[in-house]
């Protein structure tokens, strides 16, 4: 009861309100703020402090969007980094401070609100609400916001964007307040703080399908989403092409129906495609096409894209090869840079579809500059490829640019020129004294390459020629001119019809023959064979390049007329090449002929370097072969087996009842050959092991160890088997006199015969201030002075005097 007289009061409070709104416009009062520090709108204010955040001198809805904009900075880092100017960070911002509390948030908002409906004759009730989101258990607080509520607004509109909550195993459906959606709800009892609760379904299982996106030329950062079937598309990626403005996603690359947003996912995967607009829409907008020989990307035309230019900069005269690969009825123009077309006649036309693309290529001769390409529509519209491919000419007519501006020509003197498709003739100047000869030497690189000799004004045609070539096969006419002292012009030019190309002029006093080399200096042949000798003529320019052969002894070899030599019998004798031209120049070849070699290796045999293809060992043969150096004939031959050969550290041993010894060694064995057995001729003397370890038994006697080599060779070992130890018969390894340096050391290494012997080996020093010797045999020396050192085995002893320096 008590609520809803709270309600009832509120409501009688806004109607009065209302009223009193009305009568002050009715009366033309201006209408001022109990608060001062809010505007003040009357018509004879000479400012407005509080409110007019841009300073505009009218409060207005640019300034509410102006503070909208500094609150949501206030909360918001990226908003600030697009607008600092909004972001204060506790400064004081007095204009945007309606209420003077010292701080902008949504109560000034509130208060600009009210004034600018007051202004326009409007009854303005507003307040700010304070809205919770909170589960539907009313356990946990999604969000807490204020919110300003205007009672001619629908309740619904108050709201901002709300947060939407996520729970496993359910699909979040919206919020409620009083058991009715938040969406649908609009009565009046929105406008006091209240509580919205999340409404949820249980989240049903479907399967989940794929929409991929394909970028059709351009780049996207998303290749697909994952969505259930009757899922709206959702807020779609975005793509990027350079040179194209995107249109939309589309079910077909050209064509087909355009998807948005809110289209649902059908229950298979699908794909959508981008479609573009060409931003190359005319001469003044053309890209810049590459001339590096890399395919463009591929383009659409739509109905309102006619034609597409591109803008081509050559760095200087050369070839430029186009390439076009069409998918519909396309027409391509080449354009000078004042748009004149190139060559008249000069256009390409590629009929192609889209599962069957055509491609065309055309070839322009052009000079340095710049030029555009308009690709344009001849029908039907499609998509195309261009590659444009640009080799340069290393040329130096640059100045042979007409009669009137030619370019000079001396003596021995070569030009690389070109005529393009914009430049149809080159000028030369030609200085003519004395009463040589001179020769004229065009290589042409194209089909029709024209050449004329002019007087100095051009009345008289003195040579006229012309001559035709290719990229790959240049064509070459040479004019020899004899005339008078004086100036006269060369043009070279072509037929504005045919191709163009480059070319090469070289303008020569006639040269004689001043050098003959030949491609061999001597010669050796076997009887009845034959080789063709070269005659190089120098200069290569030469009026006569001619050369006369002969043979001085034509009965040992011949010569044709071409430089074929043929060897008749054994012999020698001299090829001569003498020049033609009576210069007198020549070169020799010594020509030796030989007998035929296979008959020389009959009688004498075979000669040449043995090589090993395969070692010999003692059990197999090796095989060698050798190529004769004569006839070249190849021999083979084998290699005996190795003689086996063996050695053995101790012939004969004696060992004490139950000693066993390793000490007899097998070695020095030829190649392949091995140990196959060692075995004793009395066990019960001595055994022995397969790695050759010879053990006496307890009965004294002797045997013989036998050890059997692969190769059939045997060595035998004479084993006698006492009862006491074995003694040495002497010390070797010791010599008799030593010198050491004062503080160095060595090692003495005695070696007892026999190798069976045990007995242990004793040292002993006679001073040993002088020198130390440890049980091991180690020497040191203490200070200078001589001692003895006695080494002691059994009954043998040995002695070594050493002399420390």
């Amino acid at each position: 009861m008590l609520l809803k007289m709270e309600r009832e009061e509120k409501i009688v409070r806004k109607l009065l309100r209302q009223l009193l709104v009305a009568v002050l416009l009715l009366g033309g009062v201006s209408f001022i703020y109990e608060d001062s520090n809010v505007v003040q709108a009357s018509s004879d204010a000479p400012y407005i402090k509080f409110g007019d955040i841009n300073f505009d001198g009218i409060i207005n809805g640019k300034d509410s969007e102006l503070l909208q904009q500094h609150i949501a900075a206030a909360k918001s880092d990226e908003v600030h980094a697009k607008h600092p100017d909004w972001y204060l960070k506790g400064k004081t911002f007095k204009a945007a401070d309606v209420n003077a509390d010292n701080k902008v948030d949504i109560t000034d908002l509130l208060h600009i609100q009210r004034h600018i409906a007051m202004e326009k004759g409007e009854a303005y009730v507003s307040h700010i609400i304070t809205v919770t989101l909170m589960d539907e258990n009313k356990t946990k607080v999604y969000d807490c916001f204020p919110v300003i509520y205007n009672w001619k607004d629908d309740a619904r509109n108050c709201y901002p964007k709300l947060y939407q909550p996520s729970k496993s195993g359910y699909i979040f459906k919206g919020w409620y307040l009083h058991l009715y959606r938040a969406e649908s709800y609009g009565s009046l009892a929105n406008i006091y703080d209240h509580v919205l609760c999340a409404d949820w379904e249980e989240e049903k299982t479907f399967a989940s399908y794929k929409l991929n996106f394909d970028a059709n030329g351009g780049t996207c950062t998303i290749g697909y989403y994952t969505l259930k079937s009757g899922d709206s598309y959702g807020i779609l990626p975005i793509p990027t092409r350079k040179g194209y403005t995107f249109t939309g996603w589309y079910t077909e690359k050209s064509g087909g129906s355009k998807v948005s947003s809110s289209t649902k996912m059908k229950e298979k995967n699908v794909t959508v495609y981008a479609q573009w607009k060409s931003d190359r829409g005319g001469y003044d907008n053309a890209a810049t096409l590459p001339i590096n020989g890399s395919w463009s990307d591929s383009y659409w035309h739509t109905d309102s894209d006619h034609e597409h230019w591109y803008k081509i900069v050559l760095p200087a005269d050369g070839k430029l090869t186009f390439k076009a690969m069409s998918y519909a009825s396309v027409l391509y123009k080449l354009y000078t840079q004042d748009l004149k077309q190139v060559g008249g006649m000069h256009w390409s036309l590629s009929n192609g579809t889209e599962n069957s693309p055509n491609t065309v290529e055309s070839n322009y001769v052009l000079s340095k500059g710049t030029y555009y390409f308009q690709v344009s529509p001849n029908g039907n519209k499609g998509r195309y490829k261009l590659n444009a491919l640009f080799q340069k000419y290393t040329t130096n007519d640059e100045n042979a640019i007409s009669y009137d501006s030619p370019q000079n020509l001396s003596a021995e003197s070569t030009v690389n020129g070109a005529l393009t498709e914009t430049d149809l003739e080159d000028w030369y100047r030609i200085y003519i004294s004395g009463s040589r000869k001179y020769k004229i030497r065009l290589t042409s690189y194209f089909s029709s390459c024209y050449i004329k000799l002019y007087n100095s004004d051009l009345s008289k045609t003195l040579l006229s020629n012309s001559v035709g070539g290719s990229e790959t096969s240049p064509q070459t006419k040479v004019c020899d001119i004899d005339v008078p002292d004086g100036v006269y012009y060369l043009k070279i030019d072509r037929s504005i019809y045919s191709a163009a190309g480059k070319y090469i002029l070289t303008f020569n006093d006639i040269i004689s023959v001043n050098n003959i080399t030949m491609n061999k200096s001597s010669l050796t042949l076997g009887m009845y064979c034959g080789a063709r000798l070269t005659a190089y003529v120098w200069p290569s320019d030469a009026v006569n390049q001619a050369v006369l052969w002969k043979s001085s002894n034509p009965l040992v070899a011949t010569v044709s007329d071409g430089g074929f030599v043929s060897a008749k019998s054994a012999g020698t004798a001299t090829i001569t090449a003498t020049a033609a031209d009576g210069s007198g120049v020549k070169a020799n070849c010594i020509v030796k002929v030989q007998e035929d070699p296979e008959i020389t290796c009959q009688r004498n045999g075979h000669i040449g370097v043995w090589v090993t293809s395969k070692q010999a060992t003692v059990l197999e043969k090796g095989n060698q072969y050798r190529i004769c150096t004569r006839c070249h004939r190849k021999e083979y031959a084998d290699i005996a087996k190795l003689t086996p050969t063996v050695k053995v550290t101790a012939s004969q041993i004696t060992l004490k009842v139950n000693q066993s010894t390793s000490k007899v060694k097998i070695s020095s064995l030829a190649q392949g050959d091995y140990v196959t057995s060692w075995k004793s001729s009395n066990l019960g003397i001595v055994k022995v092991t397969n790695s050759g370890k010879i053990i006496a038994q307890k009965k004294t006697g002797t045997a013989t160890v036998t050890v059997a080599l692969a190769s059939g060779k045997n060595v035998q070992i004479k084993v006698k088997v006492q009862k006491t130890a074995v003694n040495p018969s002497k010390i070797m390894g010791i010599g008799t006199a030593l010198e050491m340096k004062r503080g160095t050391s060595r090692t003495l290494k005695p070696v007892i015969s026999p190798i069976t012997c045990t007995q242990k080996i004793t040292y002993k020093t006679s001073n040993k201030k002088v020198a130390t010797v440890s049980s091991t045999g180690k020497i040191t020396a203490k200070k200078k002075g001589s001692a003895v050192i006695t080494v002691t085995c059994g009954n043998k002893k040995v002695k070594c005097k050493v002399r420390v320096y």
